[in-house]
């Protein structure tokens, strides 16, 4: 079985504090200070596919994982997944014409991939890697591949009879046995973070290099979208203790002074 999975690297800025948000969202913030790390739900594909090849490998059969990222990939991240088992990395080079970070580019980049690749029996992706993306790509690669999507895919195992995916659904949870070439969407995972290679590991990985994969020209002309602005405001938390000496006292008096009128209201 041949998996691909995607990843971009991007700023840590999950530890925002609140007057740094303020900053990003005016525009004042310098996000170079940030480390880089892989996002979060694109750590979540990596790692389920990674867990998926275990499965495959375990029972018997033969699997490789491949990863592919449109952005940078610095020989930090390269050198750990090596040493993870990934086979191959693929970075994909950026558009002469057009811009290179919008869904549809990103896609249609990764879509040429799979194509010159022979195509991938399972494909793995985060949902999306910033607060500012609004999770299109996984849908637009399954609309120029043909390939089914499986949104807010939990956890995967390995059957007799394929892929068995549990997602999370409007109704609760679904679990699905997967017998065809797939896109699995990652959001809220079981196993959100991917595992750490070790120093033996990352010697045995030896000088292995990424692969830059240059799709053709993507085939529309699409203006690349404008941040607006931001949307975040400030509000200080207040605290107020409540008076009393018993427990009894307290609760009288959290209920007369502060939930009566909006209970009875």
């Amino acid at each position: 079985m041949r998996i691909l999975a995607s990843f971009k690297i991007v700023r840590d800025i999950d530890q925002l504090a609140p007057s740094e948000l303020v900053a990003l969202r005016d525009g004042t913030l310098d996000l170079n200070v940030f480390k880089t790390i892989i996002g979060g739900y694109d750590e979540a594909a990596l790692e389920n596919a990674l867990r998926l090849r275990d499965a495959i490998q375990k029972s018997g059969g033969d699997a490789e994982v491949h990863a592919a990222t449109a952005g940078e990939c610095d020989d930090r991240f390269a050198r750990d997944l090596f040493a993870l088992g990934i086979t191959r990395i693929f970075r994909i080079a950026p558009q002469q014409e057009g811009p290179a970070d919008i869904p549809e580019t990103v896609a249609s980049a990764l879509a040429e991939l799979v194509t010159a690749q022979g195509g991938y029996d399972a494909v793995f992706m985060g949902r999306q890697t910033s607060p500012e993306e609004h999770g299109q790509t996984p849908f637009l690669l399954g609309a120029m591949t043909g390939l089914p999507c499986l949104a807010e895919t939990l956890d995967l195992n390995y059957g007799e009879d394929g892929i068995v995916a549990r997602s999370r659904t409007d109704a609760g949870t679904a679990t699905r046995t997967v017998t065809r070439p797939a896109i699995y969407v990652m959001g809220e995972a079981f196993h959100p973070y991917l595992r750490i290679a070790t120093l033996r590991e990352k010697l045995k990985a030896g000088e292995r290099t990424v692969d830059d994969f240059v799709p053709p020209p993507p085939s529309y002309r699409m203006e690349k979208p404008r941040l607006l602005r931001r949307i975040y405001e400030f509000s200080e938390k207040t605290c107020v203790f409540i008076d009393g000496v018993t427990l009894d006292e307290k609760v009288d008096k959290l209920w007369h002074d502060h939930l009566r009128e909006a209970v009875e209201r």
